[in-house]
């Protein structure tokens, strides 16, 4: 990693990136999938349940995998996958969509309940500190804006970010640098100057076509740390390992952070 870089701007990917994703996503999409499997009358077919968690990207107990939609961003591995689902669970594949449709409206339902259950005072303090510390603040999502809107709301964060890319902007998708350069655009920002924090291969392959200055990845999402590596700058357990990063906290005194033990 070259220290001599000056990074002026933080883009950060939203699922499993700025939370752990099994702790948020995990009973939501257990409870949309218990309620839409009643209302197709499959409620009772305990391992089709588990067969759909899994093509989402989840398993029985929250655990997650890198192969599941949430994560992947490769349109053949999420069409085969859903093939496999289709054939294991007898149904035709316009039905699977259907009902995989529905589970995400109904997400999107009770994801605020889940939020306001849940504590983000840490982040909340790394992006006000970052704030402070005078950089620019951007989300990169494929998500919806109105879903992105909940989040960073109940999670406290909305004043802190400068920029968001949803997929309702209807740029070209990950790993297409295209939303990258945009922020870099709008705040005339070289992208050496610019640090990316995603969860996914994908991201990291994203950050690195943008030319970005700093690849942080962390294991909030779907993948392991080895799979991660050999495409990233760096590797952190959760989010706040960036308070270790020499590149964006430069002179870092922990006395300085009421984060003792960020990676904790």
């Amino acid at each position: 990693m070259q220290k001599n870089k000056t990074i002026k701007a933080i883009l950060f990917d939203k699922d499993g990136t700025i939370f752990d994703y099994s702790r948020v996503w995990f009973s939501v999409l257990k409870n949309s999938v218990d309620i839409v499997f009643e209302k197709e009358g499959i409620g009772y077919k305990q391992h089709i349940k588990d067969l759909i968690m899994e093509l989402m990207g989840l398993d029985e107990h929250g655990k997650t995998h890198s192969e599941g939609a949430i994560f992947s961003h490769d349109k053949w591995t999420i069409f085969k996958n859903a093939m496999i689902f289709s054939w294991k669970a007898k149904m035709f594949p316009h039905t699977v969509a259907r009902i995989s449709n529905d589970i995400m409206k109904c997400n999107d339902k009770y994801i605020g309940e889940k939020l306001e259950s849940l504590d983000f005072r840490k982040q909340q303090e790394l992006f006000k500190t970052l704030k402070e510390m005078g950089y620019i603040i951007g989300i990169i999502t494929v998500d919806r804006t109105s879903s992105l809107e909940i989040f960073i709301n109940d999670m406290g964060i909305k004043q802190y970010i400068d920029f968001t890319s949803t997929r309702d902007d209807h740029l070209p998708s990950k790993p297409n640098p295209k939303s990258f350069l945009t922020f870099c655009d709008q705040f005339s920002l070289d992208p050496e100057e610019v640090a990316f924090v995603g969860d996914t291969t994908t991201d990291m392959k994203f950050a690195k076509k943008a030319n970005s200055g700093l690849k942080i990845a962390v294991e909030w999402g779907g993948y392991t740390k080895e799979e991660l590596c050999n495409v990233s700058d760096v590797v952190y357990e959760t989010l706040f390992g960036i308070y270790d990063n020499e590149l964006i906290f430069p002179n870092n005194n922990s006395n300085n952070f009421s984060l003792k033990n960020p990676n904790k």
